[in-house]
C-alpha cells in the first residue's frame, strides 16, 4: 500500500487542467451564523426580500454543479393568521437576483406569489419551524455567482428568518460533473 501526501495540487498552466473525477468537490463557501443575539431578518414585507445571508462563489469549472443548502434553526411568524416564506435567490456575474428555479436551470420561478423552496410556516399552526433545503445550479461560465434566501409574509404579520440564540446559513458547494 502507498500513501500520497500533498500540500497543493495546481494544474500546471491553470486549475482547470487538473483532472478530478465526476462528484468531486471543487470548492465550499459560506456564510453560517451561529448564536445570533439579534433575531436575522425581522421584517412585515409582502415582497421577497434579502434576508441579510449570501454566499459568493466563482466557479472554477465552466460545466460544474453548484450544490446551495440553506437552514435556519428556527424560524418565527408573529400575528394573527400570519404566514412567511422564503425562497433561494441568485445573482450571476453583475446581473439582478432572481427567483432560482427548483431544478436549479431554467430562467425563473413561475409563481412571483408563492415561493416554499427554503420553507413555509404559519402563526397558527407552526408559529416556530425549522428550514432546510437543497437547490443546485448547473453552471455555464465562469462568472461570480451569488446566493440568498429571499423571505415574505402576508401583510398580517413579521417573519423573523432566524430567531435570536439560533443558527442559520447559506452554503454552496462546487461538485464536478
Amino acid at each position: 500500500m502507498s500513501t500520497l501526501s500533498v500540500d497543493t495540487i495546481q494544474g500546471q498552466t491553470a486549475a482547470a487542467n487538473v483532472k478530478l473525477p465526476a462528484g468531486a468537490v471543487v470548492q465550499v463557501q459560506k456564510d453560517v451564523r451561529y448564536g445570533l443575539t439579534n433575531h436575522l431578518f425581522a421584517q412585515n414585507t409582502t415582497s421577497f426580500a434579502a434576508t441579510g445571508l449570501e454566499v459568493t462563489i466563482t466557479p472554477k469549472f465552466a460545466n460544474s454543479q453548484i450544490m446551495i443548502q440553506c437552514f435556519s434553526s428556527m424560524v418565527e411568524v408573529t400575528g394573527s393568521a400570519a404566514d412567511g416564506q422564503a425562497g433561494i435567490y441568485r445573482k450571476i456575474g453583475s446581473g439582478s437576483y432572481a427567483a432560482l428555479p427548483a431544478s436549479g436551470t431554467g430562467t425563473g420561478f413561475s409563481n412571483v406569489n408563492y415561493n416554499y423552496t427554503v420553507g413555509y410556516t404559519h402563526n397558527d399552526y407552526s408559529i416556530y419551524s425549522p428550514w432546510n433545503t437543497y437547490a443546485f445550479h448547473t453552471c455555464t461560465s465562469l462568472d461570480t455567482l451569488k446566493f440568498q434566501p429571499y423571505a415574505k409574509t402576508n401583510a398580517a404579520g413579521t417573519l423573523r428568518f432566524c430567531h435570536s440564540s439560533g443558527c442559520a446559513g447559506i452554503i454552496a458547494t462546487e461538485i464536478l460533473v
